[in-house]
């Protein structure tokens, strides 16, 4: 279960690292909730990530995924 593990680890690193951009936070939250088929929370935090600011492929690949699901 290591995308849940994932999803434990990211909430911790927001809680300690004020370095951790909301946005990047929100898009790493979205890639491991997508892994783990819960598609409905992904797109709740795809949609806190501007569109403008989604740069990487996969991330767009799984963004248009998440609102196909």
């Amino acid at each position: 279960d290591d995308m849940s593990m994932r999803l434990h680890f990211l909430k911790k690193l927001k809680e300690v690292d004020e370095d951790f951009s909301d946005e990047i936070y929100a898009m790493q939250y979205a890639m491991a909730c997508m892994a783990l088929g819960q598609y409905e929370e992904a797109l709740s935090y795809f949609e806190q990530v501007p569109l403008d600011k989604i740069e990487k492929e996969v991330e767009r690949f799984y963004y248009g995924l998440c609102l196909f699901f």
